[in-house]
């Protein structure tokens, strides 16, 4: 196998593996829409279950349209799907004769950050958020809920927007993984109470997540569109210059000898191939189902021999990390969650991960406040989730000053870092964990075994596990071996 290219942070690496080793690539990246447009509006005319958007609506009507979170979007492309996707809803709005003031738009953050004008008018269009309601969720704004049906004959606190609306229009974009059907509602739109249940160290939220999905889409009058978001992360130029030689090429070379803070603002500003690739409308359980099957056919390594050993590069940019800033929680959970996420069914069980990332810790201070007492505290307190769980999340959630970021200065919610660790927890159950290229005390402070480089990292996992000559994989994020 040729030496593979894996971005560590923001560094380029072509480390040397085990001549055996194998390459494992996702699947060709959804083909774009060759007019995404024209696609979405037949997509709402022609739906897979139900109605049609126009059939649903009068000149009467009260519609609240949900969109998610545009920051979920990273790294964005040159086209922006949640645009896409809004004003086609909104022409056929229009053309029903629906008033401006009969429509709002709400941004469902959940416990992410609260998104300022500035971020939203980029992605949604100025035209939307200049001439219709915009609101953004909050979910401490506790007078502004209502309970609905949670399907297991309790309630959860959503949003009141959605009991006055006569109908929701549910905008959301698949991109890196399947996730359960009217996530932007069942998430995007509760109180932390209502999230906590979700969100225990010791269970799979995805059940639950479905289950009061099926009790919204039976309760609520619920149109969905969802939009599938091509993995590609290179452009065919960019994959070029990155994978024309066995090692690092001149231009990869050249990238790494940038100043790292010229590198960040770079990568903050950069520009995926990624585009819309398919659409499908209706009735939310329908709908969403098939762009969850379609997103899971493209981001999912195919079957095939396991390894014993995984390699996984872990570039600094995600969705929890917008501006390039992430810290070692969020890369964590980057790592074992959204990127092992892809190609786990190939990994044997008490294997080894060797994730190459230097694990920065240069926290945003601002977006990522409750991140750093987490860091530098509770971790080092009590690293176990149930630990974390019953000491330290109800006074991260409630604390006043933590409250505060989240509703006024644009900082995630206090118990975000909470649930983040949960999840790469259960994750990484089982396995054990390198980090090569990681300073040792951030390593160790998230539960991983530090390892100089790749090469050592290999080294160290191969004597763990007892194997003389373990079979090695690596995830090629960036798709260079398609």
């Amino acid at each position: 196998m040729r030496r593979p290219t894996l971005l560590s942070g923001l560094d380029l690496l072509a480390p040397k593996l085990p001549g055996d080793a194998s390459l494992l690539a996702l699947p060709p990246p959804v083909r774009p829409l060759p007019n995404p447009e024209a696609a979405v509006r037949a997509a709402i005319d022609h739906p897979v279950a139900g109605r049609p958007l126009a059939e649903r609506v009068t000149a009467r009507s009260k519609v609240l349209i949900v969109v998610e979170h545009p920051a979920h979007l990273v790294p964005a492309g040159e086209l922006r799907p949640l645009r896409l996707a809004l004003h086609a809803v909104l022409d056929v709005l229009k053309a029903r004769g629906l008033p401006l003031r009969a429509v709002k738009i709400l941004v469902a953050c959940g416990l992410e950050h609260r998104p300022a004008m500035t971020e939203l008018a980029p992605a949604l269009g100025l035209e939307v958020t200049g001439g219709y309601e915009v609101d953004i969720f909050d979910a401490e704004a506790h007078r502004a809920f209502r309970d609905q049906p949670d399907g297991a004959n309790g309630a959860q606190e959503l949003a009141q927007a959605l009991a006055e609306a006569d109908l929701i229009v549910d905008l959301s974009v698949r991109t890196h993984a399947p996730r359960p059907p009217l996530a932007n509602l069942v998430e995007g739109l509760a109180t932390y109470r209502a999230l906590r249940p979700l969100h225990r160290p010791e269970q799979n939220p995805e059940p639950i997540a479905l289950q009061r999905a099926k009790a919204l889409a039976a309760e609520l009058p619920i149109f969905s569109v969802a939009l599938v978001q091509s993995e590609a992360v290179l452009s065919a130029a960019a994959q070029g210059l990155l994978g024309t030689s066995d090692g690092l090429s001149a231009s990869a070379r050249a990238w790494n000898r940038m100043p790292q803070l010229m590198r960040r603002r770079a990568a903050a500003l950069f520009r995926s191939a990624a585009a819309p690739g398919a659409v499908f409308a209706g009735d939310p359980l329908a709908a969403e189902s098939q762009a969850d099957d379609a997103v899971r056919a493209a981001t999912r390594v195919p079957h095939g021999p396991p390894v014993d050993i995984l390699v996984i590069g872990v570039p600094d940019l995600s969705p929890d990390a917008p501006d390039a800033r992430p810290n070692p929680v969020l890369t964590a959970h980057l790592g074992l969650v959204t990127l092992l996420g892809q190609v786990r069914h190939r990994l044997r069980d008490g294997g080894a991960v060797v994730l190459a990332t230097p694990l920065g810790d240069q926290f945003n201070r601002v977006q990522h406040l409750p991140y750093v007492e987490f860091y530098e505290r509770a971790l080092r307190v009590a690293p176990r989730g149930i630990d974390l769980s019953q000491r330290f999340e109800f006074d991260f959630s409630g604390r006043p000053e933590l409250v505060a970021a989240y509703q006024k200065r644009g900082a995630v919610h206090g118990a975000h870092p909470f649930h983040r660790w949960y999840a790469q927890e259960r994750a990484r159950a089982g396995l054990r964990v390198f980090a090569a290229g990681a300073g040792a005390a951030a390593a160790q402070r998230v539960g991983f075994e530090p390892a100089a480089t790749v090469e050592a990292g290999l080294e160290q996992a191969r004597d763990v596990l007892g194997l003389a000559q373990p079979q090695v994989g690596v995830l090629d994020v960036l798709g260079l071996a398609r």
